[in-house]
């Protein structure tokens, strides 16, 4: 789901790696 949320986003994908750690 946080994959879906800023795919297309550069910013937004390492938010999501982020997210996948947290």
């Amino acid at each position: 789901i946080f994959i879906e949320v800023l795919p297309q986003v550069s910013e937004g994908r390492r938010i999501t790696l982020v997210t996948c750690l947290l």
